[in-house]
Parts: structure tokens; sequence; C-alpha cells
């Protein structure tokens, strides 16, 4: 059963998923400025802490954004950051705040969301990458972001992506649209992502450490 956990690595907090697997080692993925952590069992988790600092140096640390997704009291979309309150609270209340009953609301709403925002933006470059048109769908695909079934015209894409600029979710709208073209992550695929979108390894890794905008 996954658990999550804030961590203090090199003294900046990240948020941990950590998820019991039958593996002989420790596995580290990480995006979004968060990092899954698969554990062996018999793993002893009082060593987490040094392990990630052995693992992941200073440097790379700094990368990471020191604001999650989603926090206490404030949540970020498109990014930039809004407060975030629940429904039963009392005080001021601008147009720019985010009330919730409870965190299924939340995502229901981003959800919602991400999917009025990436279809214009899938429509956007279908026309310039002169694609034919995709359908899409929005779900949780934390480790991929965005999948293109090619036979089936259909295009996933993870919720998450809401929280980051417009720029960004074009990242991986023309990294899933190129697959139109290429279907596999060589060196030709890669020109044809840059050709549309230029600055798309600096996009992809705000991205990765969660950098908003």
């Amino acid at each position: 059963m996954e658990e999550i956990r804030v961590i203090n690595i090199h003294g900046k907090d990240i948020v941990c998923y950590l998820e019991p697997r039958s593996f002989t080692r420790l596995h580290f993925f990480y995006s979004y400025g968060e990092i899954v952590i698969s554990y062996p069992p018999h793993y002893d988790l009082e060593r987490l802490k040094t392990d990630l600092e052995n693992s992941f140096s200073k440097n790379k640390i700094k990368k990471f954004s020191s604001e999650h997704l989603i926090g206490t009291d404030y949540i970020y979309i498109l990014g930039v950051r809004h407060r975030l309150l629940r429904s039963d609270y009392y005080g001021e209340i601008s147009k720019e705040d985010i009330v919730f009953t409870n965190l299924e609301a939340i995502q229901k709403k981003l959800k919602k969301l991400a999917y009025d925002i990436i279809l214009t933006r899938v429509k956007h470059y279908e026309q310039i990458m002169k694609t034919s048109p995709h359908n899409i769908k929005i779900t949780d695909c934390y480790t991929t972001k965005g999948k293109n079934y090619i036979a089936k015209k259909l295009l996933i894409f993870d919720y998450r992506l809401v929280h980051f600029s417009v720029d960004i979710i074009d990242s991986v709208v023309v990294h899933e649209l190129a697959h139109d073209f290429i279907a596999n992550h060589s060196a030709d695929f890669y020109r044809i992502v840059e050709h549309y979108l230029p600055q798309y390894y600096e996009l992809h890794q705000k991205l990765t450490y969660g950098v908003k905008q």
C-alpha cells in the first residue's frame, strides 16, 4: 500500500511516495518535483533519508521546486499559486481562491479543467503539426504524463499537468503528437519535437522538477 511522506533531503522538503515492491533493491522515479520510491521487503525505512541523500546530490535536489503541487492552504493551477480554502471557511474569499469540500472534489475539478485546457492545446498543435484529429482522455498516469495510442487516434494525459503553465503542458502535447510520425524515442523523434517546440528540453526539465512556470 502506498504511503506519502515529506522527507527532508539535503535541507529541502520533498514529497515522497513509498511503495513496497518485490524488488531486491531501492528504485527511484522522480517527476513533478516529487520522488516515487519502490522498496524491497524487509527494507529498514529508518535508512531512507540517508539512502536518498546518497542517491540524490545536493545539486540535483536544488533543482526541485520548494513548493508542492498542492499544499495545506494553497494549490497551483496553470502555474499560478491560489489560496486553497475549505468550504467552511468564514473569512474573505476572492475569485482567485479555490474552495473545496474534500480532496475528491479537488481532483474532479482538476480533471475537468485539465480536459478543457489540454483539448484546446491538442487542437492547436494538430493544426500546426498537420496531424489528423485525436480523441483525448484525462486520467491518472503519473509516471508517463501522456500516452499516444496511435492506431486508435487516442491521447491520454495525466490530470496533474493542469498544475503547470500552458507552455509546460505544451511540451507533453507536442511530445505525444510527435509519436504520430515516429513511435519510438529516437534522435529523429526528438528532432521533430524540437522543431515544433524549440524550448522542449527546458520545459521538460521544469515538469520533472516541479517548477510550475
